[in-house]
């Protein structure tokens, strides 16, 4: 599925090795062989002289010796350049690919850890788009138009009366959407993929727990640099993954060559500011919203403390949590609508709630009184969404592979 420089860096290394030995071993044994030759030549009579042995032994394990020393050491100093070059040629920005790969580590570190904690019965409800309550109640119908079908769902129900035969789910965490896809029955087989090796860990756990290992394939792979196999799915579907990926380009064009011609590609994103760098207008409206929240719903499940102001985050802070967070979110819609086709899409605002809700959302249960608190938010979202005075920061894309 992917073709990664170091590896192929690595395996030259190895040839160099087996090249050094031979220039090591080879001679040695010349200078031994010729000495035996020399020796086959003495008349009758002669003795032989073991000590001229060894030296024909030594003499050329020294001379293979410095060899390999000289040829080791050009290669040690032709490395770095090396695997530039191949990163080059692979897609990589040199000038780049160090702190990329950093951040990459920290956060596939980041992606494995919240996938274990998803698996904790009593994990609190963070962000808005996990509570129940408000996407069975907000999210579900503004998608679907009913409160139980979640967006996966609705597009089993409207664009895969059939299941198509190989399905690809990028960046897949720990594999919900592909189980949750394999039960509907979009596809009789799923390929997914996902940064993190603790995630892939859990969803291939998960797959056997619930009986579809057979029917998914987990692979750890980086979408930023990854190349897929051209025209291998009838469907690729994306969760909340792309505003992750920094090399959209890239990604998004092995996506569309990996797909059938006419194949489509679904995903549910977040295309808001770049690295939550919020507009003033959405931090004021906000805030306006978070004081019409009684306290007790203003607790933060995260530290305790009460909520009582959202702030915008620094791209430094930003960086610190989660250096891919958002980092190019706000370029989703231009560059899928480049490389696809866009049959339908659907915003579901985010907006506003997104802000509000933030470590808040799983204070809130099914009461009358939290329901009319929610509901409260849900109308004023709506109406500057219907009046454009903010765009949708989420939504849900169907995009076609032209043919």
């Amino acid at each position: 599925m992917n073709l990664n420089a170091k590896a192929l860096t690595r395996s030259f290394a190895t040839l160099c090795g087996v090249g050094v030995c031979g220039l090591t071993v080879v001679p040695a044994l010349s200078g031994v062989g010729n000495e035996f030759r020399f020796l086959s030549q003495i008349p009758p009579g002669y003795s032989v002289s073991l000590p001229g042995a060894l030296a024909g032994f030594f003499y050329g394990f020294g001379i293979g010796f410095a060899c390999g020393g000289f040829f080791y050491w050009l290669f040690r100093a032709y490395q770095q350049l090396l695997v530039v070059r191949l990163r080059v040629l692979f897609g990589q920005r040199p000038e780049e690919h160090s702190s990329s790969d950093r951040d990459l580590q920290k956060a596939s570190q980041l992606w494995g850890e919240r996938a274990q904690e998803r698996q904790e019965k009593n994990m609190p409800t963070l962000a808005w788009t996990d509570s129940p309550l408000v996407n069975q109640l907000y999210i579900h119908p503004t998608i679907s138009g009913v409160a139980e079908d979640n967006w996966l769902t609705w597009a089993a129900k409207k664009y895969f009366p059939q299941p198509v035969q190989r399905a690809l789910s990028i960046c897949c965490g720990d594999g919900c959407l592909e189980r949750h896809a394999l039960t509907i029955n979009i596809a009789q087989y799923f390929d997914a993929f996902d940064a993190s090796p603790g995630a892939i860990q859990i969803a291939r756990k998960k797959a056997e727990e619930t009986g579809i290992a057979h029917r998914v394939r987990y692979v750890v792979a980086d979408s930023n640099h990854c190349h897929l196999e051209p025209q291998c799915y009838e469907a690729a579907f994306s969760a909340m993954a792309l505003h992750h990926i920094k090399e959209l380009e890239h990604a998004l064009e092995q996506i569309r060559r990996s797909l059938k011609p006419g194949s489509l590609f679904i995903l549910n994103e977040f295309v808001g500011p770049d690295q939550f760098q919020w507009t003033a207008t959405q931090v004021r409206l906000a805030n306006e919203l978070l004081q019409r929240i009684p306290e007790r719903y203003r607790k933060s499940l995260r530290t305790g403390a009460l909520k009582n102001q959202v702030l915008q985050p620094t791209r430094a802070q930003m960086t610190a949590g989660d250096p891919t967070e958002s980092i190019r979110s706000s370029e989703i819609l231009p560059l899928v609508s480049q490389v696809f086709e866009i049959v339908e899409r659907v915003d579901y605002g985010g907006t506003i709630l997104n802000l509000v809700l933030e470590e808040i959302a799983g204070n809130f249960q099914w009461t009358s009184e939290d329901i009319a608190i929610l509901q409260m938010l849900f109308d004023a979202e709506r109406q500057l969404l219907r009046d454009k005075v903010i765009p949708s920061d989420f939504t849900l894309i169907i995009a076609r592979r032209p043919a």
